[in-house]
């Protein structure tokens, strides 16, 4: 064996029989470099599972548990569970990355709340129409007179709160961005103001009226009418004035973009550990975009639910039905559970999830936030009743092995391409695929479902592998032989792929 094993690397015109040594030598560095770098990702890698630390009730945090699972895709849970009057309170997992500062979750620890806002719009339109200051019935235009003549401006708040006036999920103008940046991390509806959200809805037509299909822009589109016809100057100061403040959510609030990512919020994750942004947008706040909340607050607004002393308590009365054996009234659902009904929202952010659960014939009610994107609405329903748990994995889908799927395929192009060393434009595309792997692979890699050594593993192999095609650039020609084109072209490829993977590192 040579005695610098770098020099036995180097050369592109390597002669057949020395390949085997070349090929040994290789083997041993991955092998190494495959276990250190899983040594490195068990110890460094991202948390993707629910932490044992727990704070609160005993029981509480024991059916949480116990509803839970193994916790895959989870970072925090804060729960509150009202019964007959009794409120009680758990926390599980670690906040902060920072052992000296690890704790977990209290009753007054602040989460994104998301969609359950929705309920806060729905009970304010029924109070508002308590006080003569709305109808259910006329026309949106009415209240938000930008809209006349448009198809939004004809349907009506009754529609809006039950999700049947046939305006689609989201702004058709939304489209693509808004895509690309939820999946870079960031908040698809940020700096959203309530006139942007209006004039998207000028251009929207009506698909199905009458039928019931989640929106997301029609909600919104009715807290802007509600703050006009409150003569409020936004849906945040009507929702502070006249829900908040009467039930005492005293840590309950409507941040604007530039309180988004306050240390004082639990910080978002996606469920494979990913850090993102919050969201905050004063045009999708009456839908849910920019409300922060704690377990402690959400159970004073479950117990005044229950006794049916919050405003505007018309709006848990059913209305439509929304074809899969629940009901809706204005914005809350009625589900069957166990021995009856319930009432029923949930939420999500693009690194938080929440669900609110309430049976007034039982009174009782169950409040989960989280600040990861992995669904909680199994756990309330759980909690509801006390009954058996079935705790059930994150889900998966094809697309979430996609990913990991891309930066193996990278990982395989670039060690290849660094093995023939036919050109050193051929290594320089071998580097950028290995960049472009590692990168993918830790931002969307589903690592709640695959262990994180694996990712220690992988980024190893793409550091080495760089390292590998940039060894062999020492002797290899500056072009291929033959085929310079495409060389040329499949260079292109591996950059454009690259610069499209540091996209997901820059914040948007």
């Amino acid at each position: 064996m040579p005695a610098n094993p770098v020099t036995a690397l180097s050369p592109s015109p390597t002669p057949s029989d020395s390949r085997p040594r070349m090929l040994a030598i290789l083997g041993a560095v991955l092998a190494v470099t495959i276990v250190l770098g899983a040594l490195v990702g068990v110890a460094l890698g991202p948390r993707t599972h629910l932490g044992e630390e727990s704070t609160g009730d005993p029981r509480l945090v024991a059916d949480v548990a116990a509803a839970v699972g193994d916790g895959r895709g989870r970072q925090t849970l804060s729960v509150a569970r009202v019964e007959n009057g009794q409120t009680t309170y758990a926390g599980l997992g670690v906040l902060g990355d920072d052992d000296s500062a690890a704790s977990s979750p209290g009753p007054d620890t602040v989460y994104e709340l998301g969609s359950i806002t929705k309920t806060f719009t729905g009970m304010l339109l029924a109070d508002a129409v308590e006080r003569g200051e709305m109808n259910l019935d006329a026309p949106l235009s009415t209240y938000l007179p930008e809209l006349a003549g448009t198809p939004a401006g004809t349907v009506t708040p009754r529609h809006l709160a039950t999700h049947t006036s046939g305006l689609p999920r989201l702004p058709s103008t939304m489209g693509l961005g808004g895509a690309l940046t939820a999946v870079r991390g960031g908040d698809p509806y940020r700096a959203q103001t309530p006139e942007d959200v209006i004039a998207a809805a000028r251009e929207e037509t009506l698909e199905s009226p009458g039928t019931f299909a989640y929106s997301n822009l029609g909600m919104a589109l009715l807290g802007h009418a509600e703050a006009r016809a409150a003569g409020q100057a936004t849906w945040a100061e009507l929702a502070r004035a006249r829900l908040f403040t009467p039930l005492r959510m005293t840590s309950t609030s409507i941040v604007d973009g530039d309180d988004a990512d306050q240390p004082w919020v639990a910080t978002p994750h996606r469920a494979n550990g990913r850090v993102v942004g919050a969201w905050a947008s004063p045009g999708n706040d009456p839908a849910g975009s920019s409300t922060r909340t704690t377990a402690a607050d959400m159970a004073r607004f479950a117990e005044a639910v229950i006794a049916g002393t919050a405003p505007g308590m018309d709006a848990v009365t059913p209305l439509v039905d929304t074809g899969d054996g629940g009901r809706i009234g204005l914005a809350w659902f009625t589900v069957p559970v166990e021995g009856g009904s319930a009432l029923w929202h949930n939420g999500g952010t693009g690194g938080s999830s929440s669900a609110l659960a309430i049976d007034r014939a039982a009174r009782t009610a169950a409040v989960v936030l989280s600040n990861s994107d992995t669904s909680v609405d199994d756990i309330a329903p759980a909690l509801l009743h006390r009954t058996a748990p079935h705790p059930a994995s994150p889900p998966t889908s094809p697309g979430t092995w996609l990913p990991i799927a891309v930066a193996a395929l990278l990982l395989v192009s670039a060690w290849w391409r660094g093995w023939r060393a036919s050109s050193r434009l051929s290594l320089f595309g071998a580097v950028a695929d290995t960049m472009t792997a590692a990168i993918v692979a830790r931002v969307l890699g589903p690592w709640h479902v695959l262990p994180v050594w694996l990712l220690g593993s992988l980024l190893a192999c793409a550091f080495v592998g760089a390292v590998f095609a940039l060894l062999r650039m020492r002797q290899a020609p500056t072009w291929p032989p033959q085929r310079r084109v495409p060389a040329v072209l499949d260079v292109a490829v591996s950059l454009l792929l690259l610069g499209l993977a540091l996209l997901l590192l820059v914040a948007p």
